[in-house]
């Protein structure tokens, strides 16, 4: 499973987002399918997983939008 929260290299070292606040920050820019992987990451915070569902939302009604 991709983990739609990896973040920069630092020393040739792969890091990821674990803060509740900086995986809201990046859920901001997710697709749906990232939305999707984010759901599946273990040990999501509550307050990330309510963020993701609402992004979702929000891709949901732009792609209304774009179809009207």
């Amino acid at each position: 499973m991709m983990n739609p929260f990896k973040a920069n290299c630092y020393n040739g070292h792969q890091t990821y987002h674990v803060t509740a606040e900086d995986r809201i920050r990046a859920v901001k820019g997710f697709s749906r399918t990232q939305c999707l992987a984010a759901l599946k990451v273990q040990g999501l915070q509550k307050t990330v997983e309510r963020a993701v569902q609402g992004r979702m939302r929000q891709l949901d009604a732009d792609s209304v939008k774009e179809g009207a």
